[in-house]
């Protein structure tokens, strides 16, 4: 939802946003296995590391989507003014910290996994309404 999201203003493409979009597609090819991973081994560094090194490119990717896409309307409708292109990038900027930190802290100690990674999810979509992204 976040990806159709960020994709909704932007009118035109280039080669770099194709090439992003393929690589954030590359990560989320990968979610099945993480999370498979994941649900045999819920209290494994391993398995907890796998699945936060899925996500967090993710984060990264769609940081750099949002970056290359928005950052001088490059890409987007000219309807867009520049404080929705700042929220846009506020909030893609403070999805890769919270994944970030759902990383370390989820490695650190495996076992609080499902409660890390469900307070980032819920996060993230908590944010978006508190700072009203249209997108």
């Amino acid at each position: 939802m976040s990806h159709h999201r960020l994709f909704r203003p932007i009118v035109r493409y280039d080669d770099r946003l194709v090439l992003l979009t393929l690589l954030f597609l590359f990560f989320i090819a990968l979610i099945p296995f993480s999370t498979k991973l994941i649900s045999l081994h819920p209290a494994d560094r391993t398995a907890v590391g796998v699945y936060s090194m899925n996500i967090l490119p993710l984060a990264l990717v769609s940081h750099a989507l949002v970056r290359h896409a928005y950052v001088g309307g490059r890409l987007i409708d000219s309807s867009c003014g520049s404080a929705d292109i700042l929220r846009q990038l506020n909030f893609a900027r403070r999805g890769m910290v919270l994944f970030a930190v759902c990383l370390v802290a989820s490695v650190v100690f495996p076992p609080a996994f499902p409660i890390i990674w469900l307070l980032g999810f819920m996060g993230r979509s908590i944010g978006r309404r508190i700072w009203k992204l249209k997108y």
